[in-house]
């Protein structure tokens, strides 16, 4: 599988999410069961694996080896009818369904998913048995062209270190070897960072940054807003093509790294009366993998944004771990914005939102899109941090207890191979 596996995986999670939560009438009647499918194309990549799901109730235990398809025809065709790709479904899975070869898509070029999904439709499954036969066809269009700067506009605030950990702009401020000269500091430069004015300086990919952490000083980001320095954004170019629907970004991190307490999570402690990290804490605070979703998707047309749609501004409090991170942005369609954002307003118990799918004949995404990729390389003094390792030991170490006590499933051959979890 390549990077947009990954990727798949987690939005195949987050699209999971049907809500609303909230509590349903007592004459409420349960929906039909529905075929899911999720598959992005994106341009110059292989044809990825395909997800495909039946809804459930959240009473059921969800479960990716649970067998609901007897037989499936699904395949991808050009514009002419012409079989692009087809799939069969994956080992020991019931939802993963894997291309039969490695076709990459073309940018610009639109593609038509076609299934025939013989499947157990009974709203009792798994213990009843209803077998229906379901036709679902959705099209896409890879979007014709797309792409992010390679040099982003980056604060001194995210330069200098002793900034980044909160340190007064003063005439004895420390700085470090060479930052008068590399960063063109005058007198006018120490003069803007005392006033909080936006004082920024060419940022390539691959470059190091700071993080900053502080929520102490208060300064001016080029929207004029006036916020933390820990939000002073980091400004991105991207180039749009004419059929740009909306964006949205994927973090791939350094799983060897160290996981940032960010000043949203350390407030959040701080409500909680909680002075430290317990077991439990360190427990949540582990994220299995190495991609975790960075932000949006965000809609064409966002005049909240400054500078969007030719600007990409956000704050260095998207990159968690220190060590290498990479966020891929993703240029998709218009109508899986809308799917997302009809999905997020559900499962926020938005009643009025309805729902949204460009599957014909069950829902999910079938969506078009390009990417590319900005990395920064992240270093944070004045913060505290936690070894993703040991944030890992202690998730493994809890699970496996609870596990003992109830009758939990352990996985002791995946996130916790070689773990110490018995310690």
């Amino acid at each position: 599988m390549n990077k947009t596996t990954a990727l798949s995986t987690l939005l195949l999670a987050l699209a999971g999410c049907d809500g609303p939560w909230n509590t349903s009438p007592a004459d409420y009647t349960p929906p039909d069961p529905t075929l899911r499918v999720s598959l992005f194309v994106v341009g110059g990549r292989a044809f990825d694996t395909l997800w495909m799901e039946r809804t459930q109730p959240l009473s059921l235990a969800y479960d990716s080896a649970r067998g609901f398809v007897m037989s499936a025809t699904i395949e991808v065709v050009s514009d002419d009818g012409t079989k692009v790709v087809g799939y069969s479904k994956a080992p020991n899975s019931a939802v993963a369904w894997i291309p039969d070869a490695q076709v990459v898509a073309a940018a610009g070029r639109s593609y038509h998913l076609k299934a025939r999904v013989v499947w157990n439709a009974d709203k009792n499954w798994p213990t009843g048995s209803t077998i229906a036969t379901t036709d679902l066809a959705a099209d896409a269009k890879v979007p014709d062209s797309w792409s992010v700067d390679s040099v982003a506009q980056v604060s001194l605030e995210n330069l200098i270190p002793s900034l980044s950990a909160g340190a007064d702009v003063t005439d004895t401020l420390l700085l470090p070897p060479g930052a008068r000269s590399k960063y063109s500091m005058t007198a006018g430069t120490f003069d803007s960072l005392r006033q909080g004015l936006p004082t920024y300086r060419p940022f390539h990919s691959g470059d190091t940054l700071w993080y900053i952490s502080d929520d102490r000083h208060t300064v001016v980001n080029p929207d004029g807003k006036s916020v933390s320095r820990a939000y002073r954004q980091i400004l991105l170019g991207q180039r749009p093509g004419a059929d740009f629907g909306g964006v949205f970004a994927v973090e791939r991190f350094d799983p060897t790294g160290a996981r940032i307490l960010d000043p949203i999570t350390k407030e959040f402690q701080t409500t909680q009366g909680k002075t430290g990290f317990d077991s439990r804490d360190s427990a949540r605070y582990f994220q299995p993998g190495d991609t975790r979703y960075a932000f949006g998707p965000y809609p064409a047309y966002s005049p909240d944004i400054y500078g969007w749609p030719r600007l990409y501004p956000f704050s260095n409090l998207t990159f968690g771990y220190t060590g290498k991170n990479t966020l891929y942005f993703y240029s998709v369609e218009a109508q899986y914005v809308v799917y997302q954002s009809q999905l997020s307003k559900q499962a926020q118990g938005d009643r009025t939102a309805l729902p949204y799918s460009n599957v014909k004949g069950g829902t999910g995404y079938f969506t078009g899109a390009l990417v590319d990729s900005f990395t920064v390389v992240v270093n944070a003094t004045g913060v505290e941090t936690f070894s993703v390792e040991a944030l890992r030991q202690t998730a493994c170490k809890r699970a496996w207890r609870t596990s003992q006590s109830d009758g939990t499933p352990f996985d002791s051959l995946g996130v916790c191979r070689g773990a110490n979890f018995r310690g």
